[in-house]
């Protein structure tokens, strides 16, 4: 079966800034003493907690979703994802989707997805839209966008009246071809292929089947917006 490796980036964490405060605070004391000492860096022990730090900061950037990126970046198995991804130029499928909705570019990227590989059992990511459908069960009609990033999900709900947050995990039965965009911050790629390489996106053929287990209520850290978050298995 033509499946991508597994890898679990977790956990991760911020870059600690306390050591440089204390050392500038040794060097020039009048310079940094009123200045606030950084707090201590927050850590993405799971997916889930990923996706409340996100919450939390309704999806801001910079901190563990910039730290995610260089995870990527060291690791062999979101490679050999890369490395098995068809070659792309700037009329394919896969740059025009999110822009053209047309019947033909939807079945031009149904078609563009049918050979790529599928995800392994276990696998988590991420989706900011409506759960549209009116039980637990759901059945994409299109190419559905799902991202390795928690900050970016939270960012798609920003314009929703009704903010809604999926943490996916892939069934091990699952066999739903994907598409892997590049997301490495180091990596050069024409900037017409990749205008937006934060996303880490992974693009999932129509048809993929979807199941609800279950859903809650959270509110951003400042108390003033709240997100649904549905708890997803990719079947």
């Amino acid at each position: 079966m033509n499946k991508l490796p597994f890898f679990d980036p977790y956990p991760f964490q911020e870059e600690d800034r306390r050591d440089e405060f204390e050392q500038r605070l040794g060097l020039f004391p009048e310079v940094m003493s009123g200045r606030t000492a950084p707090r201590a860096p927050l850590v993405a022990g799971c997916a889930e907690d990923f996706l409340m730090h996100a919450i939390a900061g309704n999806g801001a950037c910079g901190g563990l979703p910039n730290q995610l990126e260089w995870v990527l970046e060291d690791t062999l198995e979101y490679d050999q994802w890369i490395n098995r991804m068809p070659v792309i130029s700037a009329d394919s499928p896969f740059c025009r989707y999110k822009n053209d909705t047309c019947r033909a570019a939807v079945e031009a990227t149904h078609g563009a997805l049918q050979d790529c590989p599928a995800l392994s059992g276990g696998q988590v990511l991420f989706h900011g839209g409506m759960w549209c459908s009116g039980n637990d069960s759901l059945t994409t009609d299109r190419a559905l966008s799902l991202s390795l990033s928690a900050a970016v999900a939270v960012c798609e709900t920003r314009h929703d009246l009704e903010k809604e947050v999926w943490l996916i995990t892939v069934s091990p039965a699952c066999v739903t071809p994907v598409f892997v965009y590049e997301g490495r911050p180091s990596r050069t790629v024409l900037d017409e292929l990749d205008p937006l390489k934060h996303e880490l996106e992974v693009l999932v053929r129509a048809g993929a089947r979807f199941e609800r287990h279950g859903s809650e209520s959270v509110l951003s850290r400042d108390g003033n917006t709240e997100y649904r978050v549905h708890y997803v298995t990719m079947c």
